[in-house]
């Protein structure tokens, strides 16, 4: 009778395992899903993909300030800092670099801000502190994952903290 009951628990566990391996080996990236989320995006996006982006307040009269929470932000003042934070999904590690362009869209400063990311899925990044552009007007933050633009959001310097100069 013994024997019947060990025979039986081997089974379930083998059973179990084979579950586990099969489902483990259908799924390329090794477990997850990520597949699912690829359909439709271009080899790129499949590697790498942005859910959100944006830049926050860091700073103010030329000094920076630790912060709880980031919260979203394009409109700055002379002499404030700024970070960058977001989420994505990636089937591989990455490199994120955000440049600074002008209202033409030219690159006026490259890799500000840049930092390396982990394979995963919903991950979040983040990157402070740089200082915003000295001159008044409207810029262009841009986001490149490998080298390649991703995202790029506006934001405005306008006149404040004189006291900087």
């Amino acid at each position: 009778m013994k024997t019947k009951y060990i025979i039986i628990i081997v089974v379930v566990v083998i059973i179990v395992l084979l579950t586990g391996i099969l489902y483990y080996t259908s799924n390329s990236n090794g477990g997850g899903n990520l597949q699912e989320d690829n359909v439709g995006k271009t080899e790129e996006e499949k590697e790498f993909s942005l859910a959100d982006f944006y830049l926050y307040h860091a700073g103010e009269n030329g000094e920076q300030t630790f912060r709880n929470a980031a919260v979203e932000k394009t409109e700055f003042k002379r002499g404030d800092f700024f970070g960058v934070t977001g989420s994505y999904t990636a089937d591989k590690e990455a490199e994120i670099q955000v440049s600074i362009l002008d209202e033409s869209k030219e690159t006026i400063e490259e890799k500000v801000l840049e930092l390396g990311v982990q394979r995963g899925e919903d991950r979040g990044f983040d990157s402070c502190c740089k200082e915003v552009p000295a001159e008044e007007g409207s810029y262009y933050a841009s986001i490149k994952v490998d080298g390649e633009v991703r995202e790029t959001i506006s934001f405005t310097v306008s006149q404040g903290n004189e006291n900087l100069e």
